[in-house]
């Protein structure tokens, strides 16, 4: 389900689609859930991701699949001390979560 197109060969790379996170969605759960709003919205943008590398979360064994991977990146996050630790919203964090979310699925 890649958003370039098949006929686009020449590029080494393919668009596989956009995230959009709301960074107030994620610290008002956070603030609701007592955890830690950098950390949620690192999670949306990393389910994301998932999502759009193929993984899926509407059967059970899925689900638990792709839980399991997004803990992992966010432990490897913090382990890298890469986790957001400012307390930063909108378009700064957003970017900052995509960049650090990527490089971790790049290793």
């Amino acid at each position: 389900f890649p958003l370039d197109q098949e006929d686009e060969s020449s590029i080494p790379y393919r668009i596989l689609g956009e995230v959009f996170v709301c960074p107030q969605t994620a610290i008002e759960y956070a603030g609701k859930s007592e955890k830690d709003p950098h950390e949620e919205t690192t999670l949306y943008i990393i389910h994301s991701l998932l999502h759009l590398m193929g993984y899926d979360d509407i059967e059970k064994g899925d689900r638990a699949v792709m839980k399991k991977k997004q803990q992992a990146l966010l432990k490897k996050l913090k382990k890298l001390r890469l986790q957001l630790t400012a307390w930063y919203t909108g378009f700064y964090l957003i970017n900052r979560s995509i960049a650090l979310s990527l490089a971790v699925l790049s290793v």
